[in-house]
């Protein structure tokens, strides 16, 4: 799982609006910050004679920012959530998303995203 970790999290880097990882509470959200905090699932679907496997991996993430009157809130979680997109898209994942809450004054999408990932190439197939 290693790889796929490393896969991931160096894609999700790349995206200066959003500080990607393990997700946070919601008392340590930033104001002016966009997070995804992210969880993922692997499991096996095949293997070859000679041992290289292919994993289904499923993720399930949050995207979260304080909601602030000096800006549209709004507008940023959209560009940052479009952001993600093209990333996922780009390790050839398959994604959902929906708005699951506004409370406490903070904002959050929830992300789903599946893939296929083969350790012979460490890299999502399509």
């Amino acid at each position: 799982m290693d790889g796929i970790r490393v896969l991931i999290q160096s894609k999700l880097s790349e995206i200066a609006e959003i500080n990607a990882g393990v997700p946070i509470p919601d008392g340590m959200v930033e104001n002016g910050q966009t997070y995804f905090g992210y969880e993922l699932m692997e499991d096996y679907r095949s293997s070859d004679f000679n041992k290289r496997y292919v994993m289904n991996v499923n993720l399930t993430g949050r995207l979260v920012r304080k909601d602030n009157q000096e800006e549209n809130t709004l507008e940023v979680m959209d560009l940052a959530l479009e952001k993600l997109k093209e990333k996922l898209k780009e390790l050839n994942f398959k994604y959902s998303y929906n708005d699951i809450s506004f409370q406490d004054g903070i904002r959050k999408i929830l992300v789903k995203a599946e893939g296929r990932y083969s350790e012979e190439n460490n890299t999502f197939l399509v």
